[in-house]
């Protein structure tokens, strides 16, 4: 981490002095424990835990030249035990109204999740400062972002308010670079934003179809999935997500030798809403259904079809500004299953957190507990309820 650090300054005194006031430096530090955490559960229940870590560690620069046609942005990335890593991309605007960027960036572009994903949270979520546990589950029916994998996405601006996106991953599945994989995987997207009233995006994610994976029991494909999206702010206050996925079928072998796997992937429909109702007193929910999965094996005239479950998840927030500076929040969710073989269950869980927020600096606290339903099918329990509890604290400080 050191190495990290000297190359960072020695980064930013070499491209100060060649870019003078056009490039610009950050930081985020986050750390994070578990004062202490246990379970329910029946052989580790009398037992209790704790720990914690530098949870992340980034650095960030970007600059572009005087005339605003070349520009380049990039990120170096540590954690606890994970390395350091780097990302970054450089980008070319010849006219207004065309932009080519080529590299990566890990937190995806373009992305359509208004609040109902990352935006739920935000950095008190596990994807950063952790004290309330997001699982991305969302991402079913919200385009999280085109993760380009070092390759290339050019952006058209033809009138305001309308914006195409196409990215191509330039690396393609297993690292190979034969263009049917390539382009294959190509992302494409159209979102319009109408002053006053909301956005809409329709986004293609690109996928060839042509392979399906059985693996302990679960099975998945490579189809093309879309989404379509709609960020509604009609009323002042009031922002309203809606969001829907459709992947299509993958299919792979030849039903008069080894046999035809086909697999449908589930249909997810998402709502999410935050809705300010006073300037300290404010509330966020959410839903997401799936359904309609299906796996089917066909060979010399006979078939065999698997359903997959019905999932229904909900979460609300509720939260109340003390002071400029402190903000208390209550999260709590169900998560409902219906196997197409085997019982109902639900998994819950409720989560208050306290913030204290100080400009680019935070403190976050909460309190975590998470309960599992049972798992069964027939007489066979594959899984007796339980509770998970924990108590984390985090600091979060940007530069």
């Amino acid at each position: 981490m050191k190495k990290l650090i000297l190359f960072s300054v020695i980064f930013a005194l070499v491209a100060g002095a060649v870019f003078a006031q056009e490039v610009n430096f950050g930081g985020l530090v986050i750390g994070k424990v578990n004062v202490i955490d246990g379970t329910t559960k029946e052989n580790d229940k009398d037992y209790f835990y704790a720990g914690g870590n530098t949870h992340v560690i980034r650095l960030t620069a970007s600059g572009q030249n005087e005339e605003g046609t070349f520009g380049a942005w990039v990120r170096m990335h540590g954690s606890w035990g994970g390395g350091v890593n780097a990302f970054g991309y450089g980008w070319w605007k010849p006219i207004d109204m065309l932009k080519l960027q080529i590299g990566s960036n890990p937190d995806g572009n373009f992305g359509l999740d208004g609040v109902t994903r990352w935006g739920f949270y935000q950095e008190a979520s596990n994807w950063d400062v952790g004290v309330v546990n997001e699982g991305g589950a969302f991402g079913a029916s919200f385009f999280a972002g085109c993760l380009t994998d070092g390759g290339s996405i050019v952006t058209i601006t033809p009138v305001d308010g309308l914006e195409i996106n196409v990215g191509v991953p330039f690396v393609g599945d297993n690292g190979s670079k034969r263009t049917y994989y390539i382009y294959g995987d190509t992302v494409a997207q159209v979102k319009y934003t109408m002053e006053g009233i909301g956005t809409f995006g329709l986004t293609f994610e690109g996928g060839r179809g042509d392979e399906v994976k059985i693996s302990s029991g679960s099975i998945t494909g490579n189809g093309a999935k879309l989404y379509a999206y709609a960020g509604l702010a009609l009323i002042e206050g009031l922002g309203i997500d809606l969001g829907l996925s459709y992947t299509l079928p993958s299919s792979e072998g030849d039903e008069k030798t080894t046999g035809k796997y086909t697999y449908n992937a589930p249909i997810a429909v998402g709502l999410g809403a935050q809705y300010a109702i006073t300037e300290e007193f404010g509330i966020k929910t959410r839903v997401q259904g799936k359904f309609a999965e299906k796996a089917k094996f066909e060979r010399w005239g006979s078939s065999q079809t698997q359903n997959g479950d019905f999932e229904l998840i909900a979460d609300v927030l509720p939260y109340y500004a003390i002071n400029e500076s402190i903000t208390a929040y209550l999260s709590a969710g169900l998560a409902f299953s219906n196997p197409d073989n085997g019982d109902s269950y639900v998994d819950w869980h409720l989560n208050p957190y306290l913030t204290i927020k100080e400009g680019n600096a935070g403190f976050y606290a909460g309190f975590q507990v998470h309960g599992y339903g049972k798992r069964k099918v027939g007489n066979v329990v594959h899984q007796d309820a339980f509770v998970n509890w924990a108590v984390p604290i985090g600091i979060l400080y940007s530069f």
